[in-house]
């Protein structure tokens, strides 16, 4: 018999103040949201991050120019995790229908365990017009574990048109699939949003 003592000691957490609401905006994921908290606090100092910013967000497309690139990436992605269906397969070893019991033969069954592989993306940025931006991403994974392979895709494009003050309307694209040995999924969506 092992015997685990854990002394467990309270400190108190609290949360770093900000001197002002755009410090805080700052650590937020979008890049909306400082550029909006500096435009109406204008800290001293902050023209260089402000322009940045405004460029990112398609405030500096030059007119008549066609579409501008504002960013682009290219990533490489290791995969480790563990995967409770590597293969799509059916959990258990049997079902009930109607109430009779069935048996899931060996090969239908779902495998777990360890999956490991490479994820690669892409992302592109533009301009379009004066306050217009595209973004598309697109991605390609491949795992294996287990005798089993796992593939998935991925693709995005949303175009953003900003509206005035703090407000964006987003109108945004999707399609997944994924492949397993049993099973394939492919799903499209579509959504549009006022932020």
């Amino acid at each position: 018999m092992v015997l685990i003592l854990c002394a467990v000691f309270a400190v108190p957490l609290q949360a770093q103040p900000f001197d002002h609401h755009w410090q805080a905006a700052m650590q937020g994921g979008s890049a909306r949201l400082p550029l909006f908290a500096l435009m109406v606090q204008r800290p001293q100092g902050a023209a260089e991050t402000v322009a940045s910013l405004q460029q990112g967000q398609g405030f500096g497309h030059i007119a008549g120019q066609g579409p501008q690139r504002l960013s682009s990436g290219l990533s490489l992605s290791p995969i480790l995790r563990y995967d409770n269906n590597i293969n799509g397969g059916t959990p258990g070893d049997s079902i009930l229908i109607g109430g009779l019991p069935f048996t899931i033969p060996a090969e239908s069954r779902a495998l777990s365990g360890v999956i490991w592989g490479a994820d690669v993306g892409g992302s592109l940025r533009y301009s379009l017009s004066p306050k217009t931006v595209v973004d598309a991403h697109l991605s390609a994974g491949r795992a294996q574990g287990q005798g089993a392979r796992v593939e998935t895709k991925s693709g995005s494009v949303c175009v953003g048109q900003f509206l005035g003050g703090s407000e964006w309307l987003d109108l945004c694209l999707q399609r997944d699939i994924a492949n397993r040995a049993l099973s394939q999924n492919d799903q499209t969506t579509a959504s549009l949003a006022l932020t």
